[in-house]
């Protein structure tokens, strides 16, 4: 069984891989095709310290993700982590928050990219005490875009039902928790 290179070929005894002149360099920025599942690009937003507004409306985090997308038609999984859900049924009537996950095309207004909540957390009836819960979620969209178009990922927040006063979209109520990172990643994938 021989093994030769020769130029713009390998052979490896019956099977031969050769180049037709397409070059694929250590540049991602080349891409310009990709098989169904494959990850083209990724980007990440990190941030410490709590965000909260006292509000009944739907309200933006702050934390954004943008980006150029590679491909035309691709999804985007949306990654949020290390966010620390709250709810404090003590001194206020907080049961928790629900979380949404918004896009700008553009640099457009930010829309829902599903008509309803993606993650909710809620504690119904007395703790007697606050609570912090660990949320994760990923969340896979498809939004319209041009090649050329960025896109601009942001997860938003609003009180969970029937609650009032502070919602928090990152809670930081312990001492250990004020420099916690929490972060937002995109990863565009080929359809």
């Amino acid at each position: 069984m021989a093994t030769s290179i020769d130029g713009n070929s390998i052979s490896l005894g019956s099977v031969s891989l050769s180049s037709s002149g397409t070059t694929f360099a250590n540049n991602a920025s080349s891409v310009t095709d990709a098989p169904a599942g494959s990850v083209v690009q990724s980007a990440t937003t990190t941030a410490t310290g709590s965000v909260a507004v006292n509000s009944s409306d739907i309200s933006a985090s702050g934390l954004i993700v943008t980006m150029t997308p590679r491909l035309s038609g691709s999804k985007f999984l949306t990654i949020l982590s290390g966010v620390n859900a709250h709810s404090n049924k003590t001194s206020s009537d907080n049961h928790g928050t629900i979380y949404y996950m918004y896009v700008s095309v553009a640099g457009g207004s930010y829309a829902n990219v599903t008509s309803n909540v993606i993650q909710s957390h809620f504690v119904d009836g007395g703790l007697g005490a606050w609570i912090d819960v660990p949320l994760t979620t990923t969340f896979l969209s498809t939004p319209t875009y041009t090649l050329g178009n960025t896109v601009a990922f942001q997860p938003y927040y609003a009180r969970a039902t029937n609650s009032s006063g502070t919602v928090y979209f990152h809670h930081t109520g312990h001492s250990a928790a004020a420099s916690q990172v929490y972060n937002l990643t995109v990863l565009e994938i080929a359809s």
